[in-house]
């Protein structure tokens, strides 16, 4: 069931990027089990993570991949979603390819920046939600003709343009940053709140300046309908009923969520643990959703303490 037929509103085109496992793909596999995932041969080893097993195909550079989408036999609107993981790889194998049929390199990159472009515009008629998993690359000065260029840290593609264009073209950037103050069972977030040195941005406002890394679960606090596929049909029951009690313990001076994922841990001793963990998690990250989206003012107000005049 495609995003179109699920919301009024526009399937998300997004880009997910930090250093290498950090839980970028499992998060796209989280949110959307009933996905077709596209990745060179070899990704997705972390489906073992939740036990799960989802559509995918293999694309080794941007001309396989714009083929691949472009066949109807792919057969995209039954897909939640179309996820491109390790973007950054295949955007590299396609510039290798260039770079041999091209003796100017500029025109390798040249070429490269069109491809993008037209991969971009497939996916913006694609029937549902499209992710691309990313590498990142730190900050950096190049020098250009009358002085030097600074480029922000941002998803790692090849050249000087496509680095912060590529972002421009999408309406959700997250940065996967390490903040193990933040909380919870993953040390790793995501992080769109705005940076001096990294490329990130949230248009469309799915997404707290930091969260969790549940892109479905903010997925669906904007509007949007993810159903599960009907064998987990069940964690979706748990995550209705769990998080309402987490939420209100996340209102008590001293909440104790240990005891309250123990008990309901207890009673679904019979399921897949794997999947149980997926559901709790789902759970504690809906309840933190709703904590933040009912403190949305205090939070905006504080924001001015430190305002000097």
């Amino acid at each position: 069931m495609n995003a179109r037929s699920n919301s009024k509103q526009s399937p998300v085109f997004g880009i997910l990027y930090g250093r290498p496992k950090t839980g970028k793909t499992l998060a796209t596999l989280r949110a959307f089990p009933n996905g077709l995932f596209i990745a060179p041969r070899g990704g997705l080893s972390c489906k073992s993570w939740i036990d799960w097993e989802p559509a995918c195909l293999e694309a080794v550079d941007v001309e396989q991949l714009l083929q691949v989408l472009s066949d109807k036999k792919t057969n995209v609107a039954q897909y939640s979603a179309v996820i491109i993981d390790d973007f950054s790889i295949i955007a590299d194998a396609e510039l290798t390819k260039l770079r041999k049929t091209h003796k100017v390199v500029w025109d390798a990159y040249a070429v490269l920046s069109d491809r993008v472009c037209e991969f971009r515009d497939l996916a913006r008629k694609l029937p549902c939600h499209v992710f691309l998993t990313m590498h990142e690359q730190p900050p950096r000065e190049v020098k250009k003709v009358g002085g030097v260029k600074y480029i922000p840290g941002s998803p790692s593609i090849g050249g000087h343009k496509l680095p912060e264009k590529l972002p421009a073209l999408v309406d959700f950037v997250a940065r996967v940053t390490y903040n193990p103050d933040y909380g919870g069972s993953w040390p790793y977030v995501y992080q769109v709140a705005p940076d001096e040195h990294y490329v990130t941005g949230d248009r469309l406002s799915i997404c707290p300046g930091i969260f969790s890394l549940n892109l479905r679960e903010m997925l669906i606090a904007a509007g949007y309908s993810l159903p599960r596929p009907k064998e987990l049909g069940w964690t979706e029951k748990v995550v209705d009923k769990l998080y309402p009690v987490i939420l209100e313990e996340m209102r008590k001076e001293d909440p104790d969520y240990k005891k309250i994922l123990t008990k309901v841990a207890n009673q679904l001793k019979d399921k897949n643990q794997k999947h149980v963990r997926w559901a709790l998690s789902d759970a504690f990250d809906r309840a933190r959703l709703a904590y933040h989206n009912t403190n949305i003012i205090n939070t905006f107000i504080d924001s001015f303490e430190t305002v000097e005049l």
